[in-house]
């Protein structure tokens, strides 16, 4: 029950959360980057 009830906040994602992804997403490719410098 737990799982379908956060998968239907997921469908229906504020714009706080929404953003909030994006930040992360973001965070998380220039992280990657600089770990691909470091190598």
């Amino acid at each position: 029950m737990n799982f379908t009830m956060a998968k239907g906040k997921d469908l229906k994602p504020s714009t706080v959360d929404l953003k909030a992804r994006k930040q992360e997403k973001i965070l998380k490719k220039l992280e990657e980057k600089k770990n691909k410098k470091r190598r």
